[in-house]
């Protein structure tokens, strides 16, 4: 049960992901620190949820990180899919710098979110097991 719950509040974290990668910047010289205003934003609601899942049910620690991840890894692999039918239509060129910068700030965006949720959950189970065993 606990863990359909982890996957569905990782349905709500997927859509603050999704809005915080897609979501317009006011101009192009403030797109890099907006962006990782955002990436820490989502990477710390993230890490919350993590340390709350670790706390009240520490024996699954880190791996909680990765149930509050599956609706992210489905958004993964249908962008990547996405991706790799752009490039054979010839839509994507990853010549050009925006490009690559666009495909490295989306995996940032998920990678961001599983390492903070896995890091948060251990570190809430951690936590538990210090505070139980005293």
């Amino acid at each position: 049960m606990a863990k359909i719950a982890a996957v569905l509040l990782g349905v709500i974290l997927a859509l603050v992901l999704l809005s915080s990668i897609f979501s317009d910047t006011s101009s192009d010289t403030a797109f890099a620190r907006e962006m990782f205003v955002r990436l820490g934003i989502v990477a710390a609601l993230y890490a919350a949820f993590g340390v709350a899942f670790g706390l009240f049910i520490p024996r699954l620690a880190w791996r909680w990180g990765l149930w509050l991840n599956v609706p992210a890894f489905l958004l993964l692999s249908l962008f990547t899919l996405s991706y790799v039918s752009s490039i054979a239509a010839g839509d994507v060129v990853f010549g050009r710098v925006q490009d690559w910068a666009e495909a490295l700030l989306l995996f940032g965006f998920f990678a961001g979110a599983v390492v903070a949720a896995c890091l948060g959950a251990y570190a809430g189970a951690r936590v538990r097991h210090h505070f139980s065993s005293e």
